[in-house]
């Protein structure tokens, strides 16, 4: 495909962005070039050449119908993109090259097969929102703590177990965290050290308390009903607050957990405080030593 054609398709097909209601690009947001591609085949040169091109779209859909089975690594020559969708296809694996896309804002990989993302993210230091649901993680993935822009995060409809406390590294910037449909069986404290959260959605997990500390997400807003099945129904065992509390929204459980102790057998002694203060000291220095050892990768990365 030459530049020229690659040109005029771009008129022809400028249409509204619509990534289910993201806050940064609302439905109203303009994009220049809707990706089509065929998975056999590599970006056309000209597509490359294009360095106004600020958004793209390979989901599967709009790739007329065609699914693909592995991530384009031409893409991470768009170093100026802010906006790439990659929804509905059958990629497995993030390449390393994904750091280059330093100026990208919005990475949208739902519904494919991820089952981890690479530690080069770490140079993706302007990324606002990513979609990550309906994936194959198991591992809630650590780089994500290192994002400090990051305000909206789905991992909802994986195969993840729990929350590391490193989330409070997010405590300034993240509004919207979408666990729902995961098999996460505890809400650390450290969580509701990210006061920004607006949204939280935990349904349909293996939950069984919420975190003694949960009134200081004081923006939290679960008193929308038609949301309140995703924001923690679904969790049958929870028992502080139980559900039957749970389900009169958010002012009845905080009344709730100021009346009333967790349960002894789930309490937590200085120990175990003191013990898992050590354990984040110690992820935090390993993350910090892998940031840099990614920071290194990506710049050792050469494109053929």
């Amino acid at each position: 495909m030459s530049l020229g054609k690659i040109e005029k398709l771009t008129e022809e097909m400028k249409l509204d962005l619509q990534i289910r209601n993201d806050p940064i690009y609302g439905p109203k947001s303009k994009f220049k070039l809707r990706g089509i591609i065929c998975p056999e085949s590599p970006l056309p040169d000209g597509l490359l050449q294009i360095r106004t091109l600020r958004i793209l779209d390979l989901t599967a859909q709009q790739v007329i119908g065609v699914k693909l089975h592995k991530f384009p690594v031409e893409v991470c020559q768009l170093t100026h993109l802010k906006v790439l969708n990659l929804d509905m296809n059958a990629i497995s694996e993030l390449p390393l090259e994904i750091g280059y896309l330093s100026k990208l804002e919005i990475l949208t990989v739902a519904y494919n097969k991820l089952k981890s993302i690479p530690d080069t993210m770490i140079n993706m230091e302007g990324l606002k929102s990513l979609h990550l649901s309906g994936n194959r993680i198991e591992q809630f993935p650590m780089i994500i703590c290192s994002l400090g822009s990051l305000s909206f995060l789905d991992l909802s409809a994986n195969r993840i177990e729990s929350i590391p406390g490193e989330i409070c590294m997010l405590s300034r910037t993240l509004e919207t965290l979408i666990l729902s449909n995961n098999l996460i069986e505890f809400v650390p404290e450290e969580l509701c050290e990210c006061k920004m959260i607006q949204t939280l959605w935990l349904g349909s997990n293996r939950l069984t308390r919420l975190p003694s500390n949960f009134h200081k997400l004081s923006r939290l807003d679960w008193n929308q009903k038609p949301l309140f099945s995703s924001c923690i129904y679904g969790n049958e065992n929870m028992k502080y607050p139980p559900m039957s509390v749970c389900k009169n929204g958010l002012k009845e459980i905080l009344k709730y957990m100021s009346t009333h102790d967790p349960p002894e057998s789930e309490e937590t002694n200085d120990d175990d405080v003191n013990d898992n203060r050590e354990s984040r000291a110690l992820n935090n220095r390993k993350i910090n030593s892998n940031n840099d050892s990614s920071r290194n990768s990506t710049r050792k990365i050469k494109f053929q």
